[in-house]
């Protein structure tokens, strides 16, 4: 037979009425064209066409072609994934 110890710590859980939360919508400011075009503002920088992540994978091939070891098959891979965004 299964015999139920109640703990002083236990507490009988409450229980109130559901009441639905009421939402109020937000105003919507309207975006400006001039604010809407990152695009044409990143092309005016000193790179022009060029973003972050080529940056980047131009960093790690010429830290590749420095290394004395030089991983042939890695920097063909990397100077792959640099020239086919442009091809």
């Amino acid at each position: 037979m299964y015999k139920r110890y109640y703990s002083p710590f236990e507490e009988q859980p409450v229980t109130k009425p559901y009441q639905a939360e009421v939402i109020k919508p937000k105003k919507v400011d309207c975006i400006t064209p001039q604010e809407d075009n990152c695009d044409q503002k990143q092309k005016s920088t000193l790179f022009g066409n060029i973003s972050i992540d080529d940056i980047i994978l131009l960093g790690i091939l010429l830290l590749l072609i420095t290394d004395e070891k030089k991983d042939l098959p890695l920097i063909l891979a990397i100077g792959y994934l640099l020239l086919s965004e442009y091809i």
